[in-house]
């Protein structure tokens, strides 16, 4: 197997981006707070207001952080998975393409032909009707075909 992938995957760079930006709200909710204890009652309203806006924030930073780390965790496991395959495969993870903002998890070449892989690290019922999938507490969402 050949890999020519040997830096860190898109989404694990998504997660510690959300993750360093929780600290710092975070960072921002301390000194409010702090600033909100020695401050005159005047600047009550207003501090108040950044501790509320610094907590929502930082638990919806979080919230994203654990996301994307979840979803690099699936695409490393399948990474590791792809690993196990023999030299008669050319293997490329994370592809990024020019003018496309996503990319392709994980890109397989072989002798037998060209596979697509895209991870998700998620857990529930999935239905499927032709194109259409449905995953039980998120919705339905279309695999695209030319």
């Amino acid at each position: 197997m050949v890999n020519l992938s040997n830096k860190k995957i898109y989404a694990r760079l998504i997660a510690e981006e959300y993750k360093y930006t929780t600290i710092c709200v975070f960072g921002l909710f301390i000194v409010f707070v702090m600033v909100q204890m020695v401050t005159p009652k005047i600047l009550d309203i207003p501090l108040l207001i950044l501790i509320s806006c610094s907590i929502f924030m930082s638990i919806a930073f979080f919230k994203n952080y654990l996301l994307w780390s979840n979803g690099a965790k699936g695409e490393e496991n399948v990474i590791n998975e792809l690993g196990k395959l023999s030299n008669d495969f050319f293997i490329i993870n994370d592809l990024k393409l020019p003018n496309y903002e996503g990319n392709i998890d994980h890109l397989v070449l072989s002798k037998n032909g060209i596979f697509i892989i895209e991870t998700k690290n998620q857990s529930g019922n999935i239905k499927c009707n032709g194109n259409y999938f449905e995953q039980e507490n998120v919705g339905v969402f279309k695999i695209f075909q030319k």
